[in-house]
């Protein structure tokens, strides 16, 4: 929902027609599939790749600090051995939805399930927000109540960098939109 919103508001931006931003996906064959969870978005990358669809993948960082940089190992081996996976690891507190820290075996899980992630679909391919989606939009309830989403979602004017990267307006191929007068 969050998505569909901001990409027709961006072609909406850049063309000044309405109907055209409300079909713009379609037009461009792009899909929108809600993946519900890091393991399900993986198989759905594998998938994409099997039949050779392009894709690009949004995801929760769960993590309050963006680390994501240092994820860039070529190996499962040259992660665990890394000082995120270990002594970095310990330093970066988080909290489950009951307000309780997670263990360090818990954030070693959320780091390779991230890595994983990343080494599946490629740095160019996928964009985390950090630490979820709800928080850069500024919505900090965690109860994922979509009514409330959508009015906060209503209410934002621009959206940055950090919602809206710019390898997924590239990906979109928004900048190739031209406009009819």
């Amino acid at each position: 929902m969050t998505y569909k919103e901001i990409i027709r508001r961006k072609a909406l931006e850049l063309t000044g027609d309405y109907k055209y931003s409300e079909t713009f996906l379609n037009f461009n064959n792009i899909a929108i599939v809600p993946h519900h969870g890091k393991i399900t978005a993986l198989i759905l990358i594998k998938l994409c790749k099997h039949l050779g669809i392009d894709y690009f993948v949004i995801n929760d960082f769960d993590f309050e600090e963006d680390f994501i940089e240092k994820l860039s190992f070529e190996t499962i081996e040259e992660l665990k051995v890394s000082d995120i996976y270990n002594a970095e690891l310990e330093n970066i507190h988080v909290i489950n939805s009951k307000g309780e820290p997670l263990s360090e075996r818990t954030k070693r899980g959320m780091v390779t399930t991230n890595w994983n992630l990343i080494k599946e679909a490629s740095f160019e391919k996928i964009h985390f927000n950090i630490p979820k989606l709800e928080s850069v939009l500024g919505y900090d309830s965690n109860d994922k109540n979509s009514a409330k989403i959508w009015r906060v979602l209503k209410e934002t004017a621009e959206f940055g960098e950090n919602i809206f990267p710019e390898n997924l307006e590239e990906f979109l191929e928004l900048n190739n939109i031209q406009v009819q007068r």
